[in-house]
Protein backbone atom coordinates (compact mmCIF):
# COMPACT_ATOMS: atom_id res chain seq x y z
CA UNK A 1 0.00 0.00 0.00
CA UNK A 2 1.28 3.47 -0.90
CA UNK A 3 2.53 5.80 1.83
CA UNK A 4 0.40 8.96 2.02
CA UNK A 5 2.20 10.70 4.90
CA UNK A 6 5.87 10.20 5.72
CA UNK A 7 7.46 11.77 8.79
CA UNK A 8 11.25 11.83 8.74
CA UNK A 9 13.56 12.74 11.65
CA UNK A 10 11.02 15.17 13.08
CA UNK A 11 12.18 16.98 16.21
CA UNK A 12 10.84 19.81 18.38
CA UNK A 13 12.01 21.44 21.59
CA UNK A 14 10.66 23.97 24.08
CA UNK A 15 13.04 25.95 26.25
CA UNK A 16 15.86 23.56 25.53
CA UNK A 17 13.78 20.49 26.45
CA UNK A 18 13.39 18.03 23.58
CA UNK A 19 9.66 17.32 23.16
CA UNK A 20 10.09 15.25 19.98
CA UNK A 21 13.30 13.47 19.14
CA UNK A 22 13.95 12.17 15.63
CA UNK A 23 10.43 10.81 15.02
CA UNK A 24 9.99 8.74 11.86
CA UNK A 25 6.53 7.45 10.93
CA UNK A 26 4.79 6.23 7.76
CA UNK A 27 1.01 6.44 7.27
CA UNK A 28 -0.31 4.21 4.51
CA UNK A 29 -3.08 5.44 2.23
CA UNK A 30 -6.49 4.11 3.22
CA UNK A 31 -5.37 2.99 6.67
CA UNK A 32 -6.51 3.79 10.19
CA UNK A 33 -3.40 4.48 12.27
CA UNK A 34 -3.27 5.19 15.99
CA UNK A 35 -0.71 7.10 18.04
CA UNK A 36 -0.62 6.21 21.74
CA UNK A 37 1.61 6.93 24.71
CA UNK A 38 1.67 8.36 28.23
CA UNK A 39 0.65 11.93 28.97
CA UNK A 40 3.52 14.21 28.02
CA UNK A 41 4.87 11.77 25.43
CA UNK A 42 4.60 14.41 22.68
CA UNK A 43 1.54 13.15 20.81
CA UNK A 44 -0.26 16.48 20.43
CA UNK A 45 3.04 18.24 19.72
CA UNK A 46 3.62 15.78 16.88
CA UNK A 47 0.13 16.47 15.52
CA UNK A 48 0.81 20.21 15.77
CA UNK A 49 4.08 19.90 13.85
CA UNK A 50 2.46 17.84 11.10
CA UNK A 51 -0.56 20.11 10.71
CA UNK A 52 1.16 23.49 10.68
CA UNK A 53 0.45 24.74 14.21
CA UNK A 54 4.13 24.36 15.13
CA UNK A 55 7.20 24.55 12.94
CA UNK A 56 9.51 21.57 13.55
CA UNK A 57 13.24 21.96 14.02
CA UNK A 58 15.61 22.14 11.07
CA UNK A 59 16.28 18.74 9.55
CA UNK A 60 12.71 17.54 10.08
CA UNK A 61 10.65 16.49 7.07
CA UNK A 62 6.92 15.97 6.50
CA UNK A 63 6.08 14.42 3.13
CA UNK A 64 2.40 14.36 2.11
CA UNK A 65 1.87 12.49 -1.13
CA UNK A 66 4.38 13.95 -3.56
CA UNK A 67 4.80 17.22 -1.66
CA UNK A 68 7.27 18.25 1.03
CA UNK A 69 4.82 20.07 3.31
CA UNK A 70 7.20 20.74 6.20
CA UNK A 71 6.19 24.03 7.80
CA UNK A 72 3.14 24.57 5.58
CA UNK A 73 0.41 26.74 7.10
CA UNK A 74 -2.71 24.99 8.38
CA UNK A 75 -5.03 26.49 5.75
CA UNK A 76 -2.69 25.44 2.95
CA UNK A 77 -2.62 21.87 4.26
CA UNK A 78 -6.42 21.87 4.55
CA UNK A 79 -6.76 22.91 0.91
CA UNK A 80 -4.49 19.98 0.03
CA UNK A 81 -6.79 17.61 1.93
CA UNK A 82 -4.98 17.23 5.27
CA UNK A 83 -7.21 18.31 8.16
CA UNK A 84 -7.42 17.71 11.90
CA UNK A 85 -9.74 17.88 14.86
CA UNK A 86 -8.81 18.91 18.40
CA UNK A 87 -9.03 17.58 21.95
CA UNK A 88 -11.49 20.38 22.69
CA UNK A 89 -14.20 20.62 19.98
CA UNK A 90 -14.31 23.80 17.93
CA UNK A 91 -17.63 24.91 16.45
CA UNK A 92 -19.80 28.02 16.13
CA UNK A 93 -22.02 27.57 19.18
CA UNK A 94 -24.54 30.22 18.10
CA UNK A 95 -25.19 28.46 14.80
CA UNK A 96 -27.21 25.31 14.20
CA UNK A 97 -25.55 21.98 13.56
CA UNK A 98 -26.58 22.22 9.89
CA UNK A 99 -25.16 25.74 9.59
CA UNK A 100 -21.84 24.61 11.06
CA UNK A 101 -21.53 21.76 8.57
CA UNK A 102 -22.67 24.00 5.71
CA UNK A 103 -20.04 26.61 6.61
CA UNK A 104 -17.28 23.99 6.48
CA UNK A 105 -18.61 22.51 3.24
CA UNK A 106 -18.95 25.92 1.60
CA UNK A 107 -15.35 26.87 2.40
CA UNK A 108 -14.32 23.66 0.63
CA UNK A 109 -16.55 24.49 -2.35
CA UNK A 110 -18.89 21.58 -1.53
CA UNK A 111 -22.09 23.12 -0.10
CA UNK A 112 -24.25 20.36 -1.61
CA UNK A 113 -22.50 17.85 0.66
CA UNK A 114 -24.08 19.32 3.81
CA UNK A 115 -27.02 16.91 4.02
CA UNK A 116 -25.05 13.76 3.06
CA UNK A 117 -22.44 14.58 5.72
CA UNK A 118 -25.11 15.20 8.36
CA UNK A 119 -26.62 11.83 7.53
CA UNK A 120 -23.27 10.02 7.49
CA UNK A 121 -22.39 11.50 10.90
CA UNK A 122 -25.78 10.59 12.38
CA UNK A 123 -26.62 14.24 13.02
CA UNK A 124 -29.85 14.74 11.09
CA UNK A 125 -31.99 14.67 14.24
CA UNK A 126 -29.88 17.51 15.69
CA UNK A 127 -29.48 19.47 12.44
CA UNK A 128 -31.73 22.39 13.38
CA UNK A 129 -30.58 22.65 16.97
CA UNK A 130 -28.06 25.31 17.97
CA UNK A 131 -24.68 23.80 18.75
CA UNK A 132 -24.79 25.46 22.18
CA UNK A 133 -27.90 23.39 23.01
CA UNK A 134 -26.43 20.03 21.98
CA UNK A 135 -24.97 17.38 24.30
CA UNK A 136 -21.20 17.10 24.47
CA UNK A 137 -21.16 13.88 22.44
CA UNK A 138 -23.06 15.57 19.62
CA UNK A 139 -20.60 18.46 19.61
CA UNK A 140 -17.73 16.01 19.21
CA UNK A 141 -19.51 14.35 16.29
CA UNK A 142 -20.19 17.79 14.82
CA UNK A 143 -16.47 18.54 15.01
CA UNK A 144 -15.81 15.38 12.99
CA UNK A 145 -18.63 16.16 10.54
CA UNK A 146 -17.19 19.61 9.84
CA UNK A 147 -13.89 17.98 8.96
CA UNK A 148 -15.68 15.38 6.82
CA UNK A 149 -17.45 18.18 4.92
CA UNK A 150 -14.13 19.39 3.50
CA UNK A 151 -13.65 16.00 1.74
CA UNK A 152 -10.25 15.31 3.34
CA UNK A 153 -7.74 12.84 2.00
CA UNK A 154 -6.24 12.49 5.47
CA UNK A 155 -7.89 13.39 8.76
CA UNK A 156 -6.04 13.56 12.08
CA UNK A 157 -8.23 13.11 15.16
CA UNK A 158 -6.92 14.27 18.54
CA UNK A 159 -8.62 12.22 21.29
CA UNK A 160 -11.95 11.93 19.45
CA UNK A 161 -13.52 9.60 22.05
CA UNK A 162 -12.64 11.71 25.11
CA UNK A 163 -15.67 12.32 27.32
CA UNK A 164 -18.01 10.08 25.31
CA UNK A 165 -20.17 7.35 26.79
CA UNK A 166 -20.21 3.81 25.40
CA UNK A 167 -23.08 4.46 22.99
CA UNK A 168 -21.44 7.63 21.66
CA UNK A 169 -18.15 5.80 21.20
CA UNK A 170 -19.85 3.12 19.13
CA UNK A 171 -21.39 5.81 16.91
CA UNK A 172 -17.99 7.50 16.59
CA UNK A 173 -16.34 4.21 15.65
CA UNK A 174 -18.91 3.74 12.87
CA UNK A 175 -18.25 7.30 11.66
CA UNK A 176 -14.51 6.67 11.49
CA UNK A 177 -15.02 3.38 9.66
CA UNK A 178 -17.31 5.24 7.23
CA UNK A 179 -14.56 7.79 6.61
CA UNK A 180 -12.27 4.99 5.49
CA UNK A 181 -15.02 3.67 3.21
CA UNK A 182 -15.14 7.14 1.61
CA UNK A 183 -11.44 6.81 0.78
CA UNK A 184 -10.10 8.88 3.67
CA UNK A 185 -6.97 7.95 5.60
CA UNK A 186 -7.39 8.33 9.37
CA UNK A 187 -4.82 9.01 12.09
CA UNK A 188 -5.92 9.25 15.71
CA UNK A 189 -4.48 9.98 19.12
CA UNK A 190 -6.56 8.22 21.74
CA UNK A 191 -6.30 6.93 25.32
CA UNK A 192 -9.22 4.49 25.09
CA UNK A 193 -7.33 1.31 24.28
CA UNK A 194 -10.42 -0.76 23.48
CA UNK A 195 -11.47 1.92 21.00
CA UNK A 196 -7.99 2.03 19.45
CA UNK A 197 -7.53 -1.71 19.18
CA UNK A 198 -10.94 -2.23 17.60
CA UNK A 199 -10.28 0.29 14.82
CA UNK A 200 -6.58 0.67 14.09
CA UNK A 201 -4.64 -1.24 11.45
CA UNK A 202 -1.35 -0.07 12.93
CA UNK A 203 -0.36 1.49 16.25
CA UNK A 204 2.64 3.71 16.96
CA UNK A 205 3.80 4.13 20.55
CA UNK A 206 5.46 7.40 21.57
CA UNK A 207 7.33 7.79 24.85
CA UNK A 208 9.27 10.88 25.98
CA UNK A 209 9.24 12.24 22.44
CA UNK A 210 10.66 9.13 20.80
CA UNK A 211 9.01 6.30 18.88
CA UNK A 212 9.08 3.19 21.03
CA UNK A 213 7.59 0.91 18.37
CA UNK A 214 5.30 0.57 15.36
CA UNK A 215 3.16 -2.54 15.00
CA UNK A 216 -0.23 -4.17 14.74
CA UNK A 217 -2.58 -3.88 17.73
CA UNK A 218 -1.70 -7.45 18.70
CA UNK A 219 2.04 -6.77 18.51
CA UNK A 220 1.76 -3.58 20.55
CA UNK A 221 -0.36 -5.10 23.32
CA UNK A 222 2.09 -8.01 23.64
CA UNK A 223 5.22 -5.84 23.84
CA UNK A 224 6.74 -5.86 27.35
CA UNK A 225 8.12 -2.32 27.11
CA UNK A 226 4.74 -0.94 26.02
CA UNK A 227 3.00 -2.79 28.85
CA UNK A 228 5.51 -1.47 31.38
CA UNK A 229 5.50 2.13 30.18
CA UNK A 230 1.89 2.61 29.17
CA UNK A 231 -0.59 -0.26 28.99
CA UNK A 232 0.05 -1.44 32.55
CA UNK A 233 -1.81 1.56 33.95
CA UNK A 234 -5.00 0.41 32.22
CA UNK A 235 -4.64 -3.12 33.54
CA UNK A 236 -4.08 -1.75 37.06
CA UNK A 237 -7.15 0.46 36.77
CA UNK A 238 -9.34 -2.56 36.02
CA UNK A 239 -8.39 -4.33 39.27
Amino acid sequence: MAVLLAIRALSQSFGGVRALDDVTWNIEQGSISALIGPNGAGKTTLFNCITGFLKPLAGSAVQYGDEDVTGWATHRLARAGLVRTFQHPKSFLGMTVRENVFAAARVAGRPDETEPVLEAAGLLEFADRRASECPYGVIRRLNLAMAMATDPKLIMLDEPAAGLNDTERRVLARNIAALRQRGCTVVLVEHDMNFVMSLADTVTVLDAGRVLMHGSPAEVTANEDVIRIYLGQFADAEH
